[in-house]
């Protein structure tokens, strides 16, 4: 989990705002996370923000060109870091009920159907991210201990994994789940069990995978100023995605095609080339901070089953 988000909670900054495009949206100053990619066609990118000058956070949707912005919630608490299920029809989301404890809701695509699945009994829950199959969400507690935990997609059947990891991420084939530890991204089995860290990732604070898993995008330190980048699944072939070394960048994700990463900047939703070739894009604009991207895929159908009896042979008529 990115440090800001903690101390927001302590302290509430004020923070001027000022209108969205095509909406009264104001995004609030908070440290994101990024929610991790499944295949599939580019759909729409879900993320939170700070709406109507408020203290509470909703969650919003985007198409990737920008346009049909879209509040899905309204509640008045925090609702935050975004993750939508492998077949976009749910986007999971924690709740933060401005003290302790913390929860997890779901809802579908279109914002209906908001349920809270489970409350935790002590601590905030931060980051959360779908299993590839559905049937479970992964989250992070603050608030005392450190720990990542896994509960089943109705709630029951909590357990812990981890401890002294944040930001956890699933990948998109269900065997691994990534995380931030204090030694920069770390791997492990669904189970918490054969951890392993990514090199040249020390500074990182949040991971997200490609759909493919193959490499992971990343923001990380460098001067003090949070950047975007990508990588391949061991750390080699890293790339810087953000441009501006002055100002800060956050949680990014890959789209499920794998050839854009979406991110915050400055208060802004961009969309960059994967390959850090540029290609930038302003699809939510506002002065103040929007977090928590999520990306959004639309399951491909699959290829027709060949006929391993081959073709029928052409019939003739006399």
């Amino acid at each position: 989990m990115e440090g800001q988000t903690t101390m927001y909670r302590r302290t509430l900054a004020a923070i001027s705002a000022v209108g969205l495009v095509a909406a009264a949206l104001v995004v609030s100053l908070a440290t994101p996370a990024s929610s991790g990619t499944f295949p599939g066609a580019n759909a729409k990118i879900a993320f939170a923000a700070k709406a109507d000058q408020q203290s509470n956070r909703n969650i919003y949707t985007v198409n990737p060109d920008g346009s049909e912005l879209t509040r899905l919630s309204t509640s008045t608490v925090r609702e935050q870091y975004p993750s939508w299920s492998a077949d976009g029809s749910k986007i999971a989301f924690s709740v933060d009920n401005l003290g302790n404890p913390g929860s997890i809701g779901v809802m579908n695509a279109d914002g209906s159907g908001r349920t809270i699945i489970y409350t935790d009994p002590a601590d905030y829950i931060d980051e959360v991210s779908f299993s590839p199959d559905g049937s479970k969400i992964a989250f992070s507690t603050s608030g005392g201990p450190t720990v990542i935990g896994v509960v089943n997609a109705d709630g029951t059947g909590r357990i812990t994994i981890a401890s002294g990891h944040s930001a956890p991420q699933w990948s998109p084939d269900g065997t691994k789940i990534g995380a931030i530890g204090s030694t920069g991204i770390v791997l492990m089995n669904a189970d918490g069990s054969g951890a392993t860290t990514i090199p040249s990732t020390t500074n990182a604070k949040s991971v997200c995978f490609s759909a493919d898993g193959t490499r992971v995008t990343f923001s990380a330190d460098v001067s003090g100023v949070s950047q975007i980048f990508a990588a391949n699944i061991d750390g080699s072939g890293q790339v810087q995605i953000s441009a501006d070394p002055t100002v800060n960048a956050f949680g990014p994700c890959f789209s499920p095609d794998g050839t854009k990463i979406a991110y915050t900047q400055n208060g802004a939703v961009i969309t960059a080339n994967a390959d850090g070739s540029g290609g930038y894009a302003t699809l939510v604009a506002a002065s103040s901070q929007s977090f928590n991207v999520s990306w959004a895929a639309t399951p491909l159908a699959p290829s027709p089953t060949p006929d391993p009896s081959g073709p029928s042979a052409p019939k003739f008529t006399g």
